[in-house]
């Protein structure tokens, strides 16, 4: 009797998720706490990466 319960709650819309974080953060707190952990991250390899170019085109270019 309890099973049809949770049915119609697992249905978030991936533009409503892009849309307003906030409230993906407060429908699912995983999915919540995911996409600002993997925003960082990829932030800080986009500034590694940037990094490392920039110490070889310097390194070419003495």
């Amino acid at each position: 009797a309890a099973a049809p319960v949770p049915a119609p709650e697992p249905s978030p819309k991936p533009v409503a998720a892009h849309a307003a974080p906030s409230r993906a953060a407060e429908e699912e707190p995983g999915y919540g706490y995911f996409m600002p952990v993997l925003f960082i991250g990829s932030a800080c390899l986009a500034a590694v990466a940037l990094y490392f170019l920039r110490r070889v085109t310097r390194r070419r270019a003495l």
